[in-house]
Parts: structure tokens; C-alpha cells; sequence
């Protein structure tokens, strides 16, 4: 994210040292640089706060820790892990 950040503000730049400033172009690099600041300003916030809730459940016993940093995962009927960990998405067994 942060290279994708400093290559729109590099972007901005050059667009400025150009002769004639290039409006529409400015703007998407700009877009660039605030959207891509924004998910790196919640990540530092977010991050640690998810960080000390995970531990405090922990401590408390509410929920086993995670062994990994993935999302949870719900299965229905219609999508079924296979023995291989692969999803079988077309898998109904209802009749």
C-alpha cells in the first residue's frame, strides 16, 4: 500500500512539472494517495485494538484463540468443504 501510495504521489509530481497540468489525471493520482493513506491510517488504528480484544477473550476464556489471521468461515449446505480443502459450490444435498 505504501508503494502504491508513493507511486501516485510521484504521479502528482511529474504531473506538476509538466508544462500544461493535467486536471482529470490529477485528481485520480490524488484519489490515489487519500484512498490508499486511508487504509493505512484505519490499519494502524484498527489493527492494535483487534490485537488487545483477541487477547483480552483470550485471557477471559469467551473464545479459544485463532491459530491464523483469517476471517471465519461459515459453511451451508450449498457450500461444503471437501476432503482436499477445496469448497464443492455445487454440492446440494437436498432432494
Amino acid at each position: 500500500m505504501v508503494i502504491d501510495m508513493m507511486g501516485g504521489l510521484f504521479s502528482v509530481l511529474s504531473l506538476v512539472f509538466k508544462q500544461k497540468f493535467d486536471v482529470i489525471a490529477g485528481v485520480t493520482y490524488g484519489l490515489v494517495v487519500l484512498l490508499d493513506g486511508i487504509v493505512l491510517l484505519l490499519a494502524a488504528i484498527l489493527n492494535p485494538r483487534a490485537r488487545r480484544r483477541r487477547a483480552r477473550e483470550a485471557v477471559s476464556g469467551d473464545e479459544a484463540p485463532r491459530q491464523d489471521n483469517s476471517p471465519c468461515m461459515t459453511l451451508t449446505d450449498r457450500n461444503e468443504e471437501t476432503t482436499d480443502g477445496q469448497f464443492d459450490l455445487h454440492h446440494d444435498d437436498r432432494k
